[in-house]
């Protein structure tokens, strides 16, 4: 692990199906630190031996997001709420664009995946915004969801409780150019 430096110190990383930051790298044994703050050591012979992913080492990661609607739902609507969504964050980069597409026809739902790039540092944060906005256009526009054991009327709006606000104004993220590119931009500069 030393010499290969499959990960550094500070890094975010899933080892053997724990996910976590990386503390400490010796000789015999890497320390992790979970998300629930509980401190992993595994022998590097272990890591050695499994795959392991580095969620820090490149620049920019790219999120995929799954979101169920009634099959009554306008799935044109819907992709458009998605996508204004995803581009009123800043933070979420516009090249490569951000798309959705139909996943899966359910028994009782249609499923709709988002998919957008971020920078890596910022990729819980643009989640946790992207689905707490989309929670409440979904509302504010009653789209219809799938719930068995309920029906939502067409007077949704007057029965949901929704902030009736508009969308975060998009503020472009200041990013610094580097030298350091990751591989899709090489990969794009060697098709050039």
């Amino acid at each position: 692990i030393i010499t290969t430096q499959p990960f550094e110190v500070g890094d975010e990383v899933s080892v053997n199906g724990n996910e976590g930051v990386v503390k400490s790298i010796g000789m015999l044994t890497s320390t992790i630190v979970t998300f629930n703050n509980e401190e992993i050591t595994l022998p590097n012979s272990a890591i050695v031996e499994n795959p392991i992913i580095n969620y820090s080492r490149l620049k920019t990661r790219r999120s995929v997001l799954d979101f169920s609607v009634a099959y009554e739902a306008n799935i044109a609507e819907v992709k458009k709420i998605l996508l204004e969504v995803i581009n009123s964050d800043g933070r979420t980069l516009l090249t490569p664009a951000p798309y959705v597409v139909v996943k899966d026809l359910g028994e009782d739902y249609v499923t709709l995946r988002a998919y957008f790039w971020m920078d890596s540092e910022d990729y819980y944060a643009v989640n946790n915004y992207v689905k707490e906005a989309v929670v409440n256009e979904f509302k504010k526009h009653c789209i219809p969801r799938n719930y068995k054991r309920y029906t939502i009327s067409n007077d949704c709006a007057s029965e949901l409780n929704y902030e009736d606000k508009p969308l975060q104004e998009r503020v472009e993220k200041v990013r610094c150019k580097d030298d350091n590119q990751d591989i899709f931009d090489k990969l794009e500069d060697k098709a050039k």
